[in-house]
């Protein structure tokens, strides 16, 4: 472990909760690679007394950043993550303030990045919580670390934190400045082929990203033909999706296209069980069929599209597997099981216009990143990929 952490803070990154698939499987090799350069970063930064992995079984990549190394049974919630941290953690230390990052949760992040959080942490008085989104978190910091440990009922994921935390805790909740580095978040495999194409800073998933290409390849192509439209004045892009007004207002001064977006069902993620989730898209591809709207009327909508695709799964096919859809957003149609699914990324495939699939960072963050690599192949910063 690096001598040099030595502030009052304390680091806490989980990896965990993925199936046996060969694609979930590649997820999680990805996984571990961010983790560690995460854990890299946060060692280098030197603002840690302590870090702390908790996983589900053993890393493939070893690192002797970690204080400890904890272990939970596989597809725990986050309330069963947080009792085991705090179950093994010094009672005298567990009201430190506490930094959280899933292990694909900040990619993008820098140094200075984990510095403001930790001294919003520590400018402020206790009880208080500083994340990259107030409501859906993919990190955060607490100050008293314990805090989350008292929620009732235990939290199920790590997204829902803040919000709770405000509502039934009364603690102060202050959200992070937005970026595309903090909003950018490995989620699905169409992540890895974005983080591809605009070049990951880490270098273990850097390397795993180029030892991988060949499978990225129809997905990395598929972004890259739909983001040329995007600095085309004379192309209509299409927006569909659990995107953000953020995203629209930057796409109005920073593309050079025309924008059209569908915003929907924000919040999925951390909606109550009773939610039934509505697909504008989705009732689109119901009644017409997925071939008909992917090929005929999708290109009366716009030149190109970038599609996040879980709020149509959740309407039209909630069964679909990890697996699948994973192979899906590689643009995989052998690789599918569920006939529904296969069927769309079919039409998808068959559509004359390109379409990105992917999900919600795909509309968030990535297509940020996205846009502005293919205007640095304009303006000769970077060459084209293709």
């Amino acid at each position: 472990m690096n001598k040099r952490l030595s502030s009052g803070s304390d680091c806490l990154i989980t990896l965990g909760g993925i199936g046996s698939g060969r694609l979930e499987q590649l997820m999680r090799t990805a996984l571990e690679s961010a983790c560690v350069d995460l854990s890299d970063m946060c060692n280098q930064a030197g603002i840690f007394s302590s870090m702390t992995l908790i996983t589900d079984r053993p890393m493939t990549i070893e690192t002797d950043n970690w204080s400890r190394v904890e272990y939970t049974e596989p597809h725990q919630s986050f309330g069963d993550v947080l009792e085991t941290y705090f179950k093994t953690t010094n009672p005298k230390l567990v009201g430190n303030p506490l930094v959280y990052f899933g292990a694909g949760s900040a990619p993008l992040i820098q140094d200075m990045d984990i510095a403001d959080l930790v001294s919003t942490l520590d400018r402020a008085n206790r009880n208080i919580c500083a994340a990259n989104n107030i409501y859906s978190a993919d990190y955060f910091g607490v100050n008293p670390g314990n805090i989350i440990g008292m929620l009732d009922p235990s939290p199920v994921s790590d997204n829902e934190i803040p919000k709770r935390l405000s509502e039934e805790n009364r603690t102060e909740v202050v959200e992070l400045a937005r970026s595309s580095r903090s909003q950018f978040n490995i989620d699905v495999t169409a992540d890895l082929a974005t983080l591809l194409l605009t070049e990951a800073k880490g270098t273990r998933i850097r390397s795993f990203l180029q030892a991988h290409s060949q499978l990225f390849q129809q997905a990395v192509q598929c972004q890259w033909a739909a983001a040329q439209h995007l600095i085309n004045k004379e192309s209509q892009v299409l927006v569909y999706g659990r995107t953000s007004s953020r995203i629209w207002k930057y796409l109005e001064t920073e593309s050079a296209s025309k924008i059209r977006i569908i915003g929907e069902e924000r919040g999925l993620g951390t909606a109550p069980p009773e939610h039934h989730p509505y697909s504008t898209l989705g009732d689109l591809i119901k009644s017409e069929g997925a071939e008909t709207f992917f090929t005929k009327t999708l290109p009366l909508m716009c030149d190109a599209a970038f599609i996040d695709l879980i709020p149509i799964l959740a309407y039209l096919h909630p069964d679909t597997t990890q697996e699948d859809r994973h192979a899906a957003f590689l643009m995989d149609e052998s690789g599918i099981a569920h006939s529904g699914l296969r069927t769309i990324i079919h039409g998808v495939n068959s559509s004359s216009i390109p379409i990105a699939i992917g999900g919600h960072t795909l509309v968030g963050s990535g297509i940020e990143l996205l846009n502005q690599r293919a205007w640095d192949s304009i303006d000769g910063i970077r060459p084209a990929p293709y």
